[in-house]
């Protein structure tokens, strides 16, 4: 067996020689090379030798940076601990009782170190006080007790006990074996022989217990804490750490592989390659087939005050990073990311409704895409909602989003995710896309028409290849999710138009639900009453006249006009609603449609008329008023948002009946209505009308 090379490091060079000899005589001569290094000579040396193990002076900490910085990483560092030797113990035991005596050495520190190495014997027969050069004089003690420096002694001082220097402690001597793999070396008589000199509990430190090597404690915690393998390589190209996942992964025996070379787990690394970098770079990743498994491998260079130091290897099969990303999704279901209604939320007893939810039930089993149809306030996203519940991905999450409301630019952002960087203002780390995040459940488009033609595109590649790549990126990630698409326009006219691009219709359009406005299923409207009173506490009933003007209304807002006329009449705060009591739009007889609705629909575009403000009813005014606020913020206003200030003024409106103004006022030539999230704005004429006062 060849010899195990050990560098000393200390301050002293008498101290460094006096460790080696009791290495030499604990160990033997014939297993150890042993080098002292001291600040002279590890500074002039440029590099300290290579080593299987190093032994660093606590007197040396003034220069650990400099030590470390030339130590190859990964290398055992043992921080000596010395002691006084039981004879020397003995010999201060047997002073007699109460005596003073004189601790002295070179520095204050040392003095008062020694004096707590010797308390730790409690050796109460002697009382202690530290001397130094340049310390007060005490000429009334005449006993002095020294670790090797009896020249420091006064002459005043009659008797002299020299401990001569400290040793090194089995315990220190023990950690330096374990750490070279000659633990063998406890158990001759040579090493208890030596051990023999010391105290007992100066020989109970366990040489097993804590690596106190260099940045590898830290080290050794990380890796063992990777899910994925992990294996540190210094620039002696040495394998210095290696968790259990990447010998399991590298199909590895179970054996020592600190201090082997890199080859021999990792045939496949070029390790020439990475230590020629001279820019400290992220990291190199690499798809490796390493025998019958793919491997993902990330390259980490070592850096340490400028210098390469060796590489960092992390391991991952290609499949445990899917099933990863897929748990990763899953714990956002804690975000909030489930289905908050079933078919038993969907209030009707209708003919229309009952099939139309029957229709659902055997569509939800299915994983194929699904469009839902139905105007405004009908209900599609709770519909959505019950049909994920339903289905066998009701475990999985759901996510809604509508594609109506973003910019584009934002809305591909949330959609695809995106990566560190790839563009100004994105978070860093990158983030997760709701394609991702949806993975194993349900995605819910919600006006899916407000989607550009470029997302169109994407949507139709995620569909057909159950992939997506996020912005910035260059990684394909499988999705498994399935498509709930709901609109309120006619989308089959959207594809004549080319506004919808045909072959994502027909990928979408797969199964088609329709759910039928409130007009075609009157007779839940009753129902419908009872349900939104439960829900918001209102204790208040309706009249049988009023009841009949319900029952009579067309409701062009559907559910969510009823809602908020049921809302109106609580905060009326009347036991009986009359017909007194009901808003303008229900009454009977009063704000007939306007005749121009149907006008617009036979005027051809070239004989549009402009209307004067006489001509206008009190809601096109109230949006055209909100139109010439945007305009002179220079903002696009939509549907929602003008309902939403109509309520904030009391004025009852739903989306429908803003499209509704909205087309009229856009055929008397003051509005260009967009489609999707394009929002509407005023013509010049209709500026120009409108700058005079509304």
């Amino acid at each position: 067996m060849r010899k195990k090379k050990v560098v000393v490091l200390t301050m002293n060079p008498n101290a460094g020689q006096s460790y080696r000899a009791n290495l030499e005589e604990a160990v033997g001569e014939e297993n150890l090379e042993i080098q002292v290094y001291t600040p002279s000579t590890y500074r002039n040396a440029g590099n300290v030798a290579n080593a299987d193990a190093y032994l660093i002076s606590t007197g040396s900490i003034d220069y650990e940076d400099e030590i470390i910085d030339r130590i190859p990483l990964g290398m055992p560092v043992v921080d000596t601990t010395v002691a006084f030797r039981k004879q020397s113990i003995d010999q201060i035991a047997r002073i007699p009782k109460g005596t003073r005596c004189l601790f002295v050495n070179t520095t204050e520190p040392l003095a008062l170190e020694g004096i707590v190495a010797l308390n730790k014997f409690s050796l109460y027969n002697v009382l202690l006080t530290p001397m130094y050069p340049g310390s007060r004089e005490y000429p009334d003690i005449h006993v002095a007790i020294t670790p090797g420096e009896p020249q420091l002694v006064p002459p005043y001082v009659d008797r002299v006990y020299d401990l001569g220097h400290r040793y090194l402690t089995p315990g220190t001597i023990g950690k330096m074996l374990a750490e070279i793999d000659m633990e063998y070396i406890l158990e001759t008589e040579k090493f208890r022989t030596y051990s023999n000199q010391f105290h007992p509990f100066d020989c109970n430190e366990s040489p097993l217990l804590g690596k106190a090597t260099q940045m590898e404690a830290g080290v050794d915690l990380l890796i063992n804490a990777m899910e994925g393998g992990g294996i540190g390589i210094n620039e002696a190209e040495n394998i210095f750490c290696i968790n259990r996942n990447a010998m399991e992964i590298l199909g590895l025996e179970e054996k020592k592989w600190i201090g082997r070379p890199y080859k021999e787990a990792l045939p496949f690394l070029d390790f020439e390659v990475y230590s020629a970098q001279r820019e400290e770079k992220k990291a190199f990743e690499k798809l490796v087939q390493y025998g019958d498994t793919s491997l993902n491998v990330s390259i980490h260079i070592i850096w340490y005050n400028k210098k390469f130091r060796g590489l960092f290897v992390a391991l991952q099969r290609f499949n445990d990073v899917e099933d990863r990303q897929h748990n990763a999704r899953l714990r956002l279901l804690n975000r909030g990311y489930t289905a908050k209604y079933t078919f038993d939320d969907i209030i009707g007893e209708s003919q229309a409704m009952v099939e139309t939810c029957r229709m659902a039930r055997k569509m939800a089993k299915t994983n194929s895409a699904i469009v839902i149809t139905g105007e405004s306030g009908t209900g599609k996203e709770l519909l959505a909602s019950a049909i994920h519940n339903a289905s066998l991905r009701a475990s999985g999450p759901y996510i809604a989003i509508n594609c109506a409301a973003m910019p584009e630019n934002l809305l591909e952002s949330e959609l695809f995710g995106y990566e560190n960087g790839a563009f100004t203002g994105a978070k860093k780390g990158g983030k997760l896309g709701l394609f991702e995040c949806a993975h194993g459940g349900t995605l819910f488009l919600d006006e899916m028409e407000g989607m550009s033609p470029a997302l169109q595109v994407k949507l139709l590649r995620v569909l057909q290849e159950k992939e997506v790549m996020r912005l910035g990126g260059t990684k394909i990630i499988h999705v498994d999710v399935r498509i709930i698409a709901a609109t309120n326009v006619d989308m089959e006219a959207m594809v004549r138009d080319g506004a919808i691009r045909k072959d994502l219709y027909y990928r979408l359009n797969t199964m088609e639900l329709t759910l039928p406005p409130l007009r075609r299923r009157r007779e839940d409207i009753p129902l419908l009453i009872r349900h939104i009173q439960t829900e918001i506490g209102a204790n208040f009933v309706l009249s049988q006249p009023v009841m009949n003007q319900i029952m009579a209304h067309d409701w062009d807002g559907n559910v969510r006009e009823l809602k908020n006329y049921v809302e109106f009449f609580q905060c009326l705060g009347k036991k009986e609603i009359c017909l007194d009591d009901l808003p303008r739009r229900l009454r009977s007889g009063e704000a007939p449609r306007p005749v121009l609705v149907q006008a617009a629909k036979t005027q051809r575009p070239e004989q549009k008329k402009q209307a004067e403000p006489g001509d206008w009813t009190e809601e096109q005014r109230f949006i055209l008023r909100c139109l010439y606020n945007s305009y002179q913020e220079g903002k696009l206003i939509g549907r929602r948002a003008i309902c939403q200030e109509a309520r904030r003024i009391q004025l009852l409106l739903t989306e429908q009946e803003v499209r509704n103004q909205l087309k009229q006022l856009e055929d008397k030539g003051l509005v260009k209505v967009g489609t999707g999230r394009a929002g509407s704005r005023l013509t010049p004429e209709g500026v120009v009308l409108l700058s005079g006062g509304i």
